[in-house]
């Protein structure tokens, strides 16, 4: 996934970037009509995008967290957006503590952690005492 988000890592892919103690957003240029309004709340570690995409994060997010990181995304005001977005996500994060349950991840609309890729193996499950597992893979040149 980080391999697609490589390309859309220059700015001038990128409209109305910018970042605050709490955000980053951007609007990313891509394959649709109109840009991919994305924004990354990096305090509740969660992201949105308007792409069409099914995986989360996706490839704007990703890049958009690069360039920041990068330090190419201005600090600035937020815009009323992402403003909304944020503070409506923390009012519904603060309902559920008062509430004494949280939501599973996989609830939420919005991605809060990524999911493996196809070719990342998924956490082994524990075999029981005594049981023992396949012979660990020790090459690394892959790594």
């Amino acid at each position: 996934m980080l391999s697609a988000a490589r390309p859309l890592t220059t700015v001038a892919k990128w409209g109305g970037l910018g970042a605050d103690e709490r955000a980053v957003w951007g609007s990313c240029r891509g394959s649709g009509a109109e840009p991919y309004d994305t924004m990354v709340d990096h305090v509740g570690v969660v992201s949105r995008c308007t792409c069409p995409s099914r995986r989360h994060p996706c490839k704007h997010v990703l890049a958009l967290l690069l360039l920041w990181v990068h330090g190419d995304v201005a600090e600035t005001t937020a815009p009323s957006q992402v403003t909304t977005w944020v503070e409506a996500r923390a009012a519904s994060s603060a309902r559920r503590g008062a509430e004494g349950g949280a939501r599973s991840p996989a609830s939420d609309a919005e991605s809060t952690s990524p999911a493996p890729d196809a070719g990342e193996p998924a956490d082994p499950t524990p075999l029981p005492p005594g049981e023992e597992g396949p012979e660990p893979d020790r090459d690394q040149s892959r790594d």
